[in-house]
């Protein structure tokens, strides 16, 4: 049976907790809760971010909910979260414990608008028995909800019925977080339905490990191109092919609101990254970009971006290979680059040779401030050749090594 059915808090208990003079569950979880000091009564006073006066009681709520490894707590003034704490599962004893909690969750996000954020992590997410079911009923009857992560894990019990009942209950939302959660394409539906219907809203969105079919993908990233204030986007370990990427680079294109973008493993070949380089060429508003284990394929196509776009501040390239020829590559874009302030270039195969170029590069360059070179299989030498470029270039502020190898004398 699912919450549309009409299942409830009172469902979830055995018969032994109901009451034998007759009173539902949820009334005797009122009563026990009301007796702890919790008001169930008083209506929030959140509104144009007034002060609630539930943000000056959290202590009582969270003894009711600290025991199954969640939070309330202050974000920023007026708003308040649920959040997972950072603790271990335990066994429990006492099946009250978990009810009570569970109503808790239920019911705080329906009552209380200044409950603006759900934040679930890992196995301690929600440690009930049906936890996609108890989700369901707080989602789906939030009146405010504006922030939703969920970071699952493999033996975390999702049932997609109940969760994407959950999700059509969410009209407010700003950021959405599905981490290690498989989306499978019947998922992916009310994914992008909840994307669709808050794209006027959507700023910040994060898909990581949801083991989507490239069908699945485009369906999503179809959703996000209506998404016109989507400012942050990160693809984190989801093989994106060709097709998907030809479809981000159009939201890239189109969303001009768009600042920040990473692709975390998900891009296998840099070749898949072309419509991107393209898009990047007439792309205004990122600042953003990183990128990691790319390990395959020429930069030249992506670096020739660089040289014509002059709104990207912030490259990251992590676990990259950027050796030999691409190395040369991003060397002349650094050359002609008027627009990137900070490089970060860690564990990318950089040797001496590789150093010396991009040294070259930066002696015309006039823009770069920051160049981070660490983790990198490096000696004094490439040292030396930086040290040498610094004498032309009077904008670099900041080069950074580790482990540089070399002689005492030569250090």
């Amino acid at each position: 049976m699912t919450a549309e059915e009409g299942e409830t808090v009172e469902g979830l208990a055995s018969e032994a907790t109901v009451s034998s003079e007759g009173m539902s569950y949820p009334d005797l979880i009122v009563a026990r809760l009301t007796a702890r000091g919790l008001d169930f009564d008083r209506s929030c006073q959140y509104k144009d971010h007034g002060d609630c006066w539930l943000c000056h009681t959290l202590d009582p709520w969270n003894r009711v909910l600290h025991p199954v490894s969640l939070e309330l707590i202050e974000t920023q003034p007026a708003t308040l979260a649920i959040r997972s704490l950072s603790t271990d599962r335990r066994q429990y004893s006492d099946e009250d414990e978990l009810y009570d909690a569970a109503f808790v969750f239920c019911w705080l996000p329906k009552a209380h608008p200044c409950v603006q954020s759900i934040t679930l992590e890992g196995v301690r997410m929600v440690l009930f028995y049906r936890p996609a079911f108890t989700l369901a009923l707080s989602l789906g009857q939030s009146l405010n909800v504006q922030h939703l992560a969920l970071r699952a894990e493999g033996d975390t019990p999702v049932s997609e019925e109940e969760l994407s009942e959950g999700l059509a209950g969410l009209h407010n939302l700003k950021s959405l977080d599905l981490s290690s959660l498989t989306i499978s394409a019947s998922l992916s539906r009310p994914v992008a339905d909840l994307l669709r219907r808050n794209a006027s809203r959507v700023t910040a969105v994060t898909f990581s490990g949801n083991r989507m079919s490239q069908n699945t993908v485009n369906r999503i990233f179809r959703a996000l191109q209506l998404c016109r204030a989507l400012g942050e986007l990160s693809i984190c370990r989801n093989s994106l092919s060709r097709g998907c990427m030809n479809s981000l680079a159009r939201l890239v294109r189109l969303t001009k609101s768009l600042r920040k973008l990473t692709l975390s493993q998900s891009v296998q070949d840099i070749a898949n990254l072309t419509a991107i380089s393209e898009a990047l060429k007439v792309n205004t508003s990122l600042t953003e970009l990183r990128l990691s284990e790319i390990e395959e394929g020429q930069y030249r196509c992506f670096f020739e971006a660089l040289t014509v776009n002059e709104t990207l501040k912030h490259l990251e390239l992590t676990s990259c290979n950027i050796s030999g020829g691409n190395a040369e590559s991003l060397a002349e874009a650094l050359e002609k680059n008027r627009g990137l302030r900070d490089l970060e270039l860690t564990y990318c195969h950089i040797d001496d040779s590789s150093a010396e170029a991009l040294a070259r590069g930066l002696e015309k360059n006039s823009a770069l401030e920051t160049i981070d070179l660490k983790r990198n299989h490096v000696s004094v030498r490439a040292v030396n050749a930086f040290c040498r470029m610094l004498r032309k270039n009077s904008t670099l502020k900041k080069a950074l090594f580790c482990d540089v190898e070399g002689t005492e004398q030569e250090r």
